[in-house]
C-alpha cells in the first residue's frame, strides 16, 4: 500500500537591477526533492541492503541575495535564506552492522537557515579562480542531530591554461560540523573537520594524445566523512589520455 499525497508549492521569483552590474533577487519556492536507489547510493555507497527511500519534502524556501560584477571577469554572488523540510533524508549507522548505514527521515519539521557566498574571477580562457561556500544550520524536531548534514562547506578552485598545452587544476575542500547518528545506541559522534587539497596537471602532446599526473590529499590529513571509512592519506596517480 502506497499513500499518495498532494503537495502544493509556491514558485515566486523576482529580480531588481540596482545598476548595470548589480542586481537583487528574491525567491519563494518549494519542491518535492526526489530520491531513488541510484541517487542514495551515489551519496552514500555504504548503505546496507535494508534501507528505505524517502523524498525530501521542501515545503517552503525563501532566499534573498545579490549578484555583482565588480570588474571584467570578477563576479560575486551572495544569498541568505530559510527553509522548512519534512522527511529530510539523512543517514545513520545501521543497528546490526557498524560498517553500514541506513536512511533515516525526520518525520517532523526541519528548519534551516543558510548563507551562500560564491566568488569567481576568469581571465579570458587562461585563468579561473574561485570559491564556493555554504553555511547552514539545522533545527531538527524528532532526531538528536542532522546526521551527515555538514553545516560548513567551502570549495576553493583554480585553473590555469598554458597555451592549451598544459592545464593545471588545483582544488581544495573544507567540510565542518559533520556528525554521525547511531540508530541502535542513539548516540551522536562529532566528526573532525575535513580539509582536502588536490592538484592535477594535464599535458597535451597533440589534439588526441596526452598524459596527466594527479595528487590527492596533499597535506596527508587523515579524516573520515562516513564513520569507520577513513580516507586514504596522500596518494598519487599518473596516466595517459587518448581520444579517437
Amino acid at each position: 500500500f502506497v499513500q499518495k499525497n498532494t503537495h502544493i508549492y509556491p514558485i515566486l521569483k523576482a529580480m531588481y537591477s540596482l545598476s548595470e552590474n548589480t542586481s537583487l533577487f528574491a525567491h519563494l519556492t518549494g519542491d518535492l526533492e526526489r530520491n531513488n536507489l541510484e541517487s542514495l547510493l551515489y551519496e552514500n555507497p555504504f548503505l546496507d541492503s535494508n534501507f528505505a527511500i524517502f523524498d525530501n519534502n521542501n515545503r517552503i524556501k525563501f532566499e534573498l541575495g545579490t549578484s555583482t560584477k565588480l570588474i571584467t571577469g570578477l563576479f560575486i554572488k551572495t544569498s541568505l535564506g530559510i527553509a522548512n523540510y519534512e522527511n529530510l533524508n539523512m543517514f545513520g549507522v545501521a543497528p546490526n552492522d557498524s560498517t553500514r548505514f541506513r536512511t533515516i527521515a525526520n518525520t517532523g519539521n526541519v528548519n534551516t537557515t543558510f548563507f551562500n557566498l560564491n566568488i569567481e574571477y576568469k581571465y579570458k580562457e587562461k585563468f579561473l579562480i574561485g570559491i564556493q561556500s555554504k553555511f547552514i544550520s539545522y533545527n531538527v524536531d524528532s532526531l538528536l542531530a542532522a546526521s551527515y548534514k555538514p553545516n560548513t562547506t567551502i570549495n576553493f578552485f583554480a585553473k590555469y591554461n598554458i597555451r592549451n598545452k598544459i592545464m593545471i587544476d588545483f582544488n581544495s575542500a573544507i567540510v565542518g560540523g559533520l556528525n554521525s547518528y547511531n540508530i541502535k545506541s542513539k548516540e551522536i559522534t562529532n566528526l573532525n573537520t575535513i580539509i582536502d587539497l588536490g592538484l592535477k596537471i594535464n599535458y597535451n602532446l597533440s589534439d588526441k594524445f596526452g598524459f596527466f599526473i594527479q595528487a590527492n590529499n596533499l597535506i596527508a590529513k587523515k579524516y573520515q566523512y562516513y564513520i569507520n571509512y577513513p580516507k586514504k592519506g596522500f596518494n598519487f596517480m599518473a596516466g595517459l589520455n587518448y581520444s579517437f
